[in-house]
C-alpha cells in the first residue's frame, strides 16, 4: 500500500504492508511544486500527481496496482 496525504502545501507519503498500519516514507514535501503554476511562464491548471515504476534491472518485472488514491485534508 502507498498513500499520499496532502494537507495544505504539505505532501507526505506513507507505506503499509497490510493496508492498516501506515508508516511515513521520507520527509514532508512542498506540494506547491507539483503545480504548473510554480514556474514563471505558466498559469495554474491544477496540481498533478502520478505514479511511475521502472524495472532498472531489465528483468521484465511488472508492477500491478489496484487503485491510486490521494487524500486531501
Amino acid at each position: 500500500w502507498l498513500r499520499a496525504v496532502l494537507s495544505g502545501p504539505a505532501l507526505e507519503f506513507f507505506f503499509s504492508i497490510d493496508g492498516q498500519d501506515f508508516r511515513p516514507i521520507g520527509s514532508v514535501l512542498d506540494a506547491t511544486r507539483i503545480s504548473d503554476d510554480h514556474g514563471s511562464r505558466l498559469r495554474f491548471t491544477g496540481a498533478m500527481v502520478g505514479l511511475c515504476v521502472q524495472d532498472l534491472n531489465g528483468g521484465g518485472t511488472t508492477a500491478d496496482f489496484d487503485f491510486f488514491t490521494v487524500i486531501n485534508r
